[in-house]
């Protein structure tokens, strides 16, 4: 079958694109009937704290800390090469123009990794979510555009918390639901009541599984449910 919303080739009778995470509950064919199983039980999953989900959470901060590295590291280089190559910027004028870049890079990161590791976990009700496309134009007339997925979601005390978020997680969760934002993970929003899922998301990669997949069909990892 095929999504109607980005067109990506998907398996008879899935109920939610994995390219783009848009619902297709209304999708039939002959694989339909393999989503006629047990559903899991409402509650949030109790495998935080177990073994296999804390070596996950090790390991993606371990490679999200190499690819920060590299990214610090690439401006220097690219710069120190154009320097060496090019008539039209001295070595050492590069060199500085990297060594800057490569600065504000690192600060930011740091700021970004102190923030995440300060944040507490909390347990809300999603109250409204929106779509914000950013559309920017460059003095020479290019336009860019991006979309933005927020979800705003109060917590037990009231308070309103703004959310970005991708594609699919945006679709696949719905205004009125239970949720607890865990920031220990790269999509860090479990629902509490996944009785009715045919497909939940992983908390590492953000792929649609089955529900009774204990691992995750793409990234691998251990499936918080």
């Amino acid at each position: 079958m095929i999504c109607p919303h980005c067109g990506a080739l998907l398996q008879d009778g899935s109920r939610f694109c994995e390219e783009c995470g848009a619902r297709l509950d209304a999708q039939t064919g002959p694989g339909a009937a393999a989503y006629d199983r047990p559903r899991l039980s409402p509650g949030y999953s109790r495998r935080l704290d177990s073994e296999s989900v804390l070596a996950a959470i090790k390991k993606h901060r371990r490679r999200t800390r190499l690819i920060g590295v590299i990214a610090v590291i690439l401006p220097l280089i690219g710069f120190g090469i154009y320097g060496a190559v090019s008539d039209s910027m001295e070595l050492w004028q590069a060199l500085f123009a990297g060594v800057v870049i490569s600065v504000i890079l690192a600060v930011t990161m740091l700021i970004l990794a102190l923030k995440n590791r300060l944040s507490k976990p909390f347990e809300g009700t999603l109250t409204s979510k929106k779509h914000a496309r950013r559309v920017r134009r460059s003095n020479d007339g290019y336009r860019d555009s991006r979309d933005e997925y927020i979800l705003y979601i109060t917590d037990e005390n009231g308070k309103r918390h703004k959310k970005k978020t991708t594609l699919g997680i945006y679709n696949y969760l719905n205004e009125g639901d239970r949720l607890r934002w865990l920031p220990q993970f790269p999509i860090p929003f479990e629902k509490y009541d996944k009785s009715r899922d045919a497909e939940i998301p992983c908390l590492f990669c953000g792929r649609m599984n089955a529900p009774e997949n204990d691992s995750c069909s793409f990234c691998r990892s251990p499936m918080i449910k």
